[in-house]
């Protein structure tokens, strides 16, 4: 026994070396620490009064009744609603059970946030480690660490915070699965899209990005179709039950939410005052039949068929508005706004809007330089997708900055990765420089007035 403590006390340690994973450990940390401080020194101030109110509100609600309700800025009663998915206000009446809804419990709930937010930067390390290296990977999860517009989303009780980290987690067990094609993977994909489904639609037809990047990477077709339906199936049952809530309530069949309908509406007026009506002296209150049971629904109802009709006349009447608007106007008032709704540290949007514009140009070098790289090119065109189904959903609906939020770590991602193989390939170059021969004096020799001088 004496001689194996001997030789463990002999023994000499191994050398701790720094990879990767820590440094990422210590982003994250920093960002961390942002968001704390943010939260220490802002509190509860930090809300929009608006759909914060109304899920803490709703959250509070189901509770008390154990029914999903939405009323927030809306004159009827509170009624059950479709407005929203369930999955926010069933987080927060999971926090709000364990530590009440006092002023004291929103500030820990928004402390949760931060914590959600956090494991959302380290499934973007993970993400960007697994397309592109961890030199990309730990420089956009740095930037989204340090990102104000991100910091300040974390410290908001809303959707965005949640949702990111689920479609990031999605993303990297599906990029993962075309690696291992394990049955846990499939598992963890299903598990992550239904979660973030739960918040928001806008990961519905997230899957359909990665046909073309399973093919790129040979996956088996007859698998991917095998697995494909069987996956469909099984989402299709873990969503039934809220099928049949909605149907149950309003006799119609509402796939995700019926608040499609106003965003589609207030979409139309995005234009040069065109179609004629603008919006800031457009009247909603004839949609809304004050005392109509599921008066929201209906009232979300027809607002989309009413949107519908101005876009058919709109293409009808001029046409040519109508493409400026939805082809030039919405993709450049989406991608040139930051989601900067409240300005803290006396930073106003219009300095991140000049960053991102900048950032998105960089984003689009970052694609044309991966094009000529074989092993990234998937890696560039897989973000570029992302980038641009979200710009599609604003371009379709209301071209928010808000709703494009979530997609801006992808465009994190491009500009990383443009950083990083720059600077690696000046590293090369550098690295291949015979520098002893730069600073020697000798090839001064090859002009008349330093010939014969002895160097």
């Amino acid at each position: 026994m004496h001689k194996k403590l001997l030789a463990y006390l002999n023994h000499e340690p191994e050398r701790y070396s720094i990879t990767p994973n820590h440094i990422a450990t210590v982003v994250i940390l920093l960002g961390f620490a942002f968001r704390v401080l943010v939260l220490h020194g802002y509190g509860n101030s930090l809300s929009l009064a608006s759909d914060d109110e109304g899920y803490i509100q709703g959250a509070i609600n189901l509770l008390k009744t154990g029914q999903l309700t939405y009323s927030f800025g809306h004159p009827g009663p509170m009624e059950q609603t479709m407005l929203i998915m369930p999955g926010i206000q069933l987080l927060l009446a999971l926090l709000f059970k364990i530590y009440g809804y006092t002023q004291s419990a929103i500030l820990w709930t928004r402390f949760v946030f931060i914590l959600i937010g956090c494991f959302g930067m380290v499934g973007l390390y993970k993400v960007g480690k697994k397309l592109f290296g961890a030199t990309t990977a730990l420089i956009a999860t740095a930037m989204w660490a340090l990102w104000p517009p991100a910091v300040l989303a974390d410290n908001l009780i809303l959707t965005e915070t949640p949702f990111i980290t689920l479609m990031l987690w999605f993303i990297w067990y599906a990029i993962k699965y075309c690696d291992t094609k394990s049955d846990a993977d499939l598992l963890m994909i299903l598990l992550f899209w239904y979660a973030g489904f739960m918040f928001r639609s806008t990961i519905a037809l997230m899957p359909i990005l990665f046909t073309g990047y399973y093919f790129a990477k040979r996956f088996p077709i007859k698998k991917l179709i095998v697995r494909g339906g069987a996956s469909v199936a099984i989402l299709l049952a873990l969503l039934m039950p809220w099928w049949v809530r909605n149907y149950l309530i309003t006799g119609d069949f509402v796939a995700a939410t019926s608040s499609s309908g106003v965003v589609l509406l207030a979409g139309t007026f995005h234009g040069d005052d065109y179609p004629v009506i603008e919006l800031a002296s457009f009247s909603w209150a004839p949609f809304l039949i004050v005392g109509e049971e599921n008066a929201q629904h209906h009232q979300m109802r027809r607002m989309g068929e009413y949107a519908r009709r101005r876009i058919q006349y709109w293409w009808q009447t001029d046409r040519q508005s109508f493409l400026e608007t939805y082809l030039i106007k919405k993709p450049r008032d989406t991608l040139k706004n930051v989601w900067w709704s409240l300005q803290l540290l006396e930073i106003h949007a219009s300095t991140f809007n000049n960053i991102q514009v900048r950032l998105l140009w960089l984003a689009l070098a970052s694609v044309v330089l991966m094009c000529f790289i074989k092993q990234k090119r998937q890696s560039a065109l897989l973000c570029l997708l992302f980038v641009l189904y979200g710009l599609l959903l604003c371009i379709i609906f209301l071209p928010l900055s808000r709703y494009f939020h979530p997609f801006v770590p992808f465009v994190f991602l491009l500009v990383a990765a443009f950083f990083a193989h720059v600077c690696s390939a000046v590293k090369f170059l550098i690295s291949g420089i015979k520098w002893r021969h730069i600073f020697s004096w000798r090839w001064l020799s090859a002009f008349p007035f330093f010939r014969g001088i002895d160097v």
